[in-house]
């Protein structure tokens, strides 16, 4: 098997649902990974990692809500899709509201499902790589070999790394012998 297209979770307490998913998205180039319910689903994604969830509403133990909330916590770049043959609009409001990437009614269109997973694929990549941009720039612009904790070199070096992104050249002075 070639690379994968990306991991995501399959989250559903009903067994069918989970093996059809499972089957589809691993046809499509995906590694994936199933859980019967959300606290089974929390261990399996802090050693699966994935980019993508799909989670049922409804479940035992905890539901799709709950874990979108915990697991969003555990893995802040991971997209959550909500699943559930129970929709309503509240419903759907609510998981959006709680960092839902999308949500969709059972029985699910294949094709609006594969769509989908590959715009939370993107996103989730996409969020991944700013997070990973941004601990390089805050390593990059650290002031960590800079010895000083009086208030007025923390105020300039704040004024220093606000500029540091910047194009334009800037002078720090300070009185002689100050360093």
């Amino acid at each position: 098997m070639g690379r994968s297209r990306g991991k995501i979770l399959i989250v559903d307490d009903e067994q069918n649902a989970r093996d059809a998913l499972d089957d589809l998205l691993g046809e499509e180039g995906y590694a994936t990974a199933t859980a019967g319910d959300g606290a089974e689903a929390l261990r399996v994604m802090a050693r699966f990692e994935p980019d993508v969830v799909l989670t049922d509403l409804k479940m035992p133990r905890m539901d799709g809500l709950e874990l979108l909330v915990r697991g969003r916590e555990q893995s802040p770049t991971t997209a959550f899709v909500v699943m559930t043959a129970f929709g309503s609009i509240d419903t759907a409001v609510e998981a959006i509201k709680r960092g839902a990437e999308n949500y969709l009614t059972k029985p699910l269109d294949l094709d609006a499902l594969s769509a989908l997973v590959g715009r939370a694929m993107e996103k989730a990549k996409l969020a991944s790589e700013a997070r990973s941009l941004r601990e390089r720039l805050d390593e990059r612009f650290s002031f960590g070999q800079i010895i000083g904790d009086h208030p007025s070199m923390q105020r300039m070096l704040k004024t220093v790394a606000q500029v540091a992104t910047s194009q334009a050249s800037v002078l720090v002075h300070g009185e002689s012998g100050t360093g």
